[in-house]
């Protein structure tokens, strides 16, 4: 009975875990530095890491083991649109969950006198794969056919942000640069600039017409139409978006794959972060299922066997 409640609060905090990336996987960078309040669900992820570790140390029965690890990652994609993709993070996050579990049970069942949490720390690698596998598959499912994966790449939002921190150094190489200013604008300025330098006096209707030639080239150059009334820095955004569309076109259907690859091996290599943040609640839900008598600790005697000379 014990170990079957144990199973379904695992099972509850990986539903948990999967409702709060799905929330945290519509944020943009800009919805980050406006509610940043937000990240609080990153939570979810340290409280599913403490629990699956008092889960594999305590859980002696496999069935148990099985099927909670089976339904906490089924409850991690339900807060997700279905995907036929699914069925492999299912398949796989299960499997390397329930060796992780494995292995945790079995060291800590042969050990002696060892630490739980030297026990779990060695034996959590196949956990974290099995979940970076699981979310890596949710990132892939989020690849449609239709996407403009250039947007998705690289969000206006980031790229609008850069330019303003960058302002200062690109006005260095682009003088008169100015994000605010339109394309009638940012040329009108460097014209003028020119004559002052030449000390000429120009009419206005002479620097007009220089500004629709400039602005013509531009839209040459750029493959851009152009009217004048566009932001430069659409302008720059456009135009990096067409030369990307350019290089990226002979492997637009590998680009899933490749940042899915990559995503998965961001998630693998933070891991760590999460395990030491999840000691903050391993002990004190361990320390509180002993004080509630919910867990016993005792002391057994075990024969050992020794080699001696």
């Amino acid at each position: 009975m014990k170990e079957t409640s144990l199973g379904a609060v695992l099972v509850i905090f990986g539903f948990f875990l999967g409702w709060a990336s799905m929330r945290l996987s519509v944020f943009t960078y800009g919805d980050v530095l406006e509610r940043p309040y937000e990240l609080w669900h990153l939570i979810f992820a340290p409280l599913f890491i403490a629990f699956f570790s008092l889960f594999s140390i305590l859980v002696k029965t496999f069935w148990v083991g099985a099927a909670a690890l089976f339904f906490s990652v089924v409850l991690m994609y339900i807060s997700f649109p279905f995907a036929n993709i699914f069925a492999w993070g299912i398949l796989l996050g299960t499997l390397m969950l329930f060796l992780s579990y494995r292995l945790i049970r079995h060291d800590y069942a042969s050990s002696v006198k060892t630490s739980p949490v030297r026990i779990v720390k060695r034996n959590l690698g196949m956990f974290f794969t099995g979940l970076a596998i699981v979310f890596s598959m949710v990132y892939f499912a989020g690849f449609r056919e239709d996407m403009d994966l250039i947007s998705y790449l690289l969000p206006g939002s980031i790229f609008f942000k850069i330019a303003d921190t960058l302002e200062g150094p690109i006005a260095a190489v682009l003088p008169g640069f100015r994000t605010s200013d339109t394309i009638d604008e940012f040329i009108s300025r460097n014209v003028r600039e020119q004559l002052s330098h030449q000390a000429q006096n120009v009419p206005e209707s002479v620097i007009d017409s220089v500004v629709r030639e400039q602005r013509a080239s531009y839209s040459e150059n750029f493959g851009i139409p152009l009217t004048g009334n566009e932001k430069v820095v659409n302008v720059m955004y456009e135009f990096v978006s067409l030369r990307t569309r350019k290089i990226i076109g002979p492997f637009k259907e590998y680009i899933p794959i490749i940042f899915t690859f990559g995503f998965f091996l961001m998630l693998r290599s933070v891991a760590f972060v999460f395990y030491y943040v999840s000691l903050l609640f391993f002990w004190p839900v361990l320390i509180i299922l002993i004080s509630s008598g919910f867990v016993k600790k005792e002391k057994i005697q075990v024969e050992k066997e020794e080699l001696m000379l």
